[in-house]
């Protein structure tokens, strides 16, 4: 459970599992992505009950952290696309899909779904700033700084067969 600018969001949220408590040596990164796969040396057990988020930081701390998550998501999204690395290691169908849509207009559909179809709006201002910066913004991010890789990446390849 997320409580976001103060308010618990009842709405709009993604439903992911997440790793929340890990034993050392237990487990093995094998990206360093924003949902990094890993192995688990072990058992994997459920919690019976939510885990509540309540970050009481400010915003900007938010921002700082997610703009960080954003590059290694650019990055993981240029080794898959470009290098064809990793294609194993994140390769559940949601992501295939994704990695198909056009670039720029993902961040678009992913706020609709977050904002419209899983009624983030009911959850008031707190419910669209969230949907804005998690689905919209940061999305937006990862395609932009991938877009930028892209054409380094080419213009480095074109400087090369010049020379």
């Amino acid at each position: 459970r997320i409580i976001f600018l103060g308010k618990l969001l009842k709405h709009g949220e993604a439903d992911v599992s997440q790793i929340r408590l890990i034993v050392k040596g237990k487990i093995r990164w094998l990206l360093q992505g924003e949902r990094e796969p890993c192995e688990v040396i072990g058992n994997i057990y459920d919690l019976k009950s939510k885990v509540w988020h309540n970050d009481r930081r400010d915003i900007h701390v938010w921002i700082d952290k997610h703009n960080k998550y954003s590059t290694t998501g650019a990055m993981d999204l240029f080794n898959r696309k470009i290098k064809k690395e990793n294609e194993d290691v994140i390769g559940s169908l949601k992501h295939k899909l994704w990695d198909q849509l056009p670039l720029f207009i993902r961040p678009f559909l992913y706020f609709l779904y977050r904002y419209l179809i899983r009624l983030g709006f009911l959850d008031g201002v707190g419910g669209f700033v969230y949907a804005f910066l998690q689905a919209f913004w940061f999305r937006l991010l990862i395609d932009a700084k991938y877009y930028e890789m892209r054409l380094n990446y080419r213009k480095e390849l074109s400087n090369k067969r010049n020379c």
